[in-house]
């Protein structure tokens, strides 16, 4: 489902700041930096009192082989539980919906909105709702490992590198490697780096302009879908 592959990217991307939580530690340290354990626990707090995320959003998937590269730019809304919303810029020009249930991809130039269950469309999409929410602690713990690669600062932000990898070599949901940035100060996962295909395919998510906690309409996640607009649900 090559439609759903950056909004799976950003679901499981967002929902690493609640895994981030529950793995086991590894690398006690990055030079200069706060080690593992004392950032987790930056990261919980700054989780236990977060409600919504409000931010500029750069996708890009690259496949360096092929010298190709697809950039997509938007704002991005998350709020608990489970609901994000991502309007794309032109041209690409879409906006995608995750709820509870359902995946919507609203096409505005073909006026056409795609509808998946989320039960539906693989474990992409799942996982979003699977890390760190209905997953069993000893089940994360058992099945995956956190590195603290590094610490560094580029652009006057602190960021923190980190690996997330699955115990066993296995792959987890398709990505063969995922690396993420903490931003220091914010303590919140801001760039993410999820590789395919045995490292052939780079999907890399940056949030920019990041405020939390701001307030978010419910009405937001609730599509009014216009009387010449079709709805199709290729997976029915």
């Amino acid at each position: 489902m090559k439609k759903t592959t950056g909004t799976a990217a950003i679901a499981l991307a967002l929902n690493l700041i609640v895994f981030m939580l529950l793995t086991a530690s590894t690398f006690a340290k990055a030079e200069g930096g706060l080690s593992l354990d004392d950032l987790l626990i930056k990261v919980e707090e700054a989780k236990s009192v977060l409600t919504s995320i409000k931010a500029n959003i750069t996708i890009t998937r690259a496949i360096p082989l092929l010298e190709s590269e697809e950039v997509s730019k938007g704002k991005l809304t998350y709020q608990k539980p489970r609901k994000i919303y991502i309007k794309y810029d032109p041209p690409k020009n879409e906006i995608n919906i995750i709820d509870e249930k359902h995946l919507l991809i609203y096409h505005l130039d073909q006026k056409q909105i795609e509808k998946y269950e989320l039960a539906n469309v693989g474990a992409q999409m799942n996982m979003f709702f699977d890390f760190g929410l209905d997953d069993s602690l000893e089940d994360i713990k058992r099945k995956y490992n956190i590195a603290l690669i590094n610490y560094s600062k580029a652009g006057g932000r602190g960021l923190y590198k980190l690996e997330l990898s699955a115990k066993g070599g296995e792959v987890i949901s398709n990505f063969s490697k995922i690396q993420f940035y903490v931003h220091e100060g914010l303590w919140l996962p801001v760039i993410f780096e999820l590789w395919e295909s045995g490292g052939e395919i780079l999907n890399r998510v940056e949030l920019n302009k990041v405020s939390v906690n701001k307030s978010v309409s419910g009405k937001l996640f609730k599509l009014k879908i216009p009387k010449d607009v079709e709805v199709i649900e290729p997976l029915k």
